[in-house]
């Protein structure tokens, strides 16, 4: 694989799941890591550095978990407060978007399912609720309700 080639593979796994000014960081340190060296050389280095999708991969994830530490802490210093407010005014839209869809976005396929599962069990649970409460219904309200339309119908006469 050559410099060119990881670097467009790199690029194209994190297009889409990181902001491109991160991308555009991440690039630019792996085109100066590998740096100009000879073919030989260049070579030698891409295959220390394996595949560079698992690279955009840890990209993503520790990019993910920096933002829910900065979403989740209670204090910050003066000038990451000053970065946010600065990228805040600039691109207001788009991370009030971010901040909307953070518990759906950050949710894994596993944990989907799971809550799809709790959900199903508690809409089983309450329909057998409601069946037994129905059938108490029926087994002792209809007989009381025929006995005291009964009584009411002999008590007129």
């Amino acid at each position: 694989m050559s410099k060119r080639e990881f670097l467009e593979i790199l690029r194209q796994s994190l297009a889409g799941e990181t902001e491109p000014e991160i991308i555009e960081q991440h690039i630019q340190y792996y085109d100066q890591y590998i740096g100009s060296n000879s073919t030989k050389q260049q070579e030698e280095i891409l295959e220390e550095l394996g595949d560079p999708r698992l690279i955009a991969r840890t990209i993503i994830e520790s990019e993910r978990i920096a933002k829910q530490k900065s979403n989740y802490m209670g204090s910050q210093e003066y000038s990451d407060y000053q970065y946010y407010n600065q990228d805040n005014a600039q691109n207001s839209n788009k991370h009030t978007k971010k901040r909307n869809g953070i518990f759906f976005t950050n949710t894994r396929w596993y944990h989907r399912i799971v809550m799809l599962l709790i959900f199903i069990i508690v809409l089983a649970s309450l329909f057998t609720i409601g069946r037994i409460l129905i059938g108490f219904l029926f087994s002792f309200g209809m007989p009381l309700l025929f006995i005291l339309m009964i009584y009411l119908l002999f008590r007129r006469r």
